[in-house]
């Protein structure tokens, strides 16, 4: 297309055969991509669909290629010239490419069409074919040289505005290979559920062509009011928490045994799901390990988090806080600990706490008074998720 002008000339006959292998499509920053057995097109932007459009493609005798290639041409009112004739026809109603085409290799491109019927099917040269009000919308929307993956996934994953995952297959409409269970696994694999759900239920993933299969629901966690990174997961009655992602939030080393299948977090032991792509407690845990209190929203998918933290001046350590009414309520077998790997440790607070283990097991910060016997204080923020203790420690033994 020369410089400036808005026709072009476009020929819907294509007089070479492309082959390419087949390729699985793969999220990207900003790009388009077709699926040829969904037939859709899909719009990203910054990693996420931002438009989503049925099309038509080419019939098996001469099928839309494969491959990646980008865009190259952006036209209005494209001309078309007859396969075999000597006439042209100008844009309007009678032109088979509509009012819009996007080219993304050699001849072949994406535009509208005057045959609205055939959108859904695999009718066209090789060229894909959009309603008009779609392609007039894409066509604003893509730029010159923006990624264009063909690909020919035959079950894809979508996410709901409610942010439930489900799956669906489709036909092999070229007959270029079967479904296979390999294929759902690496379907499901962007989000981390290729191992976290049952083989039955992908089995009838396999088996369950043009049907919407409900897989998860992604859950947005909250702790102490900052969302994690990662996402939780919903899945049958279960809910999946990635406590990888909370204990560094939260500042709490953990360590993780994926051959047992256990996570070790703030001096406790408690089973682990192990994804592909984080580790995982169910949501009932987190009382166990740290306490706090913990609200679910079904209509948004979102947990919401309240973990009081322990805090030895002023450095997280493992340690759960007891709540009971207005009594707050630590571990001395915890605080011990912490005392114990110090470099500045004291012997006698040591050997105090020690005693006090003999009596109990816990300290009560509301009437242990830390400064008589440590010249410390402590500290509980408002809102009951920071306890903060503060000790003066022994300088006579430091090892600078």
């Amino acid at each position: 297309m020369k410089s400036g002008k808005l026709m072009s000339i476009r020929i819907l006959v294509f007089i070479f055969t492309l082959s390419f292998g087949l390729r699985t499509s793969a999220h990207c920053s900003d790009c388009i991509i077709v699926n040829l057995p969904s037939r859709t097109i899909e719009l990203f932007k910054s990693n996420k669909v931002v438009k989503k459009f049925p099309i038509a493609i080419g019939k098996t005798s001469t099928p839309t290629p494969l491959g990646k290639f980008s865009v190259i041409s952006k036209d209005v009112n494209p001309i078309w010239y007859p396969p075999g004739k000597e006439y042209y026809v100008l844009s309007g109603p009678d032109n088979p490419l509509g009012y819009r085409w996007i080219g993304f290799y050699g001849n072949y491109g994406i535009h509208g069409t005057n045959a609205p019927w055939s959108i859904g099917h695999a009718v066209s040269n090789g060229c894909i074919r959009m309603h008009e009000e779609d392609v007039e919308e894409l066509f604003e929307l893509v730029e010159l040289d923006m990624a264009v993956n063909v690909t020919y996934d035959r079950v894809k994953v979508y996410e709901t505005d409610q942010h439930v995952l489900y799956a669906k297959t489709y036909p092999d409409v070229y007959g270029y290979k079967d479904l296979e269970m390999n294929d759902i696994r690496q379907a499901l694999h962007p989000y981390d559920l290729d191992s976290l759900i049952s083989p039955s239920l992908m089995q009838q993933i396999l088996s369950g062509e043009n049907e919407n299969i409900a897989l998860a629901a992604k859950i947005d966690i909250y702790v102490n009011e900052q969302r994690i990174p990662a996402h939780g997961l919903r899945i049958t009655n279960k809910t999946l928490v990635p406590i990888v992602a909370v204990a560094q939030v939260l500042k709490i080393p953990i360590e993780i045994d994926s051959l047992s299948a256990k996570a070790k977090i703030n001096n406790q032991i408690i089973p682990a799901i192990i994804g592909t792509k984080h580790v995982y407690v169910q949501k009932e845990y987190l009382q166990t390990i740290f306490g706090g209190s913990y609200n679910y929203n079904n209509t948004t998918n979102t947990l919401t988090c309240s973990i009081p933290v322990l805090y030895f001046n002023n450095k997280p350590i493992a340690g759960k806080i007891y709540f009971e009414q207005d009594k707050i309520s630590i571990s001395s077998i915890d605080l011990l600990k912490e005392l114990e790997k110090s470099p500045y440790k004291d012997s006698a607070q040591i050997k105090h706490l020690e005693d006090l283990m003999k009596k109990s097991n816990f300290i009560d910060l509301n009437t242990f008074d830390f400064y008589q016997k440590y010249k410390g204080f402590v500290y509980c923020s408002p809102n009951k998720i920071r306890i903060e203790i503060s000790l003066p420690l022994n300088t006579a033994t430091r090892n600078d």
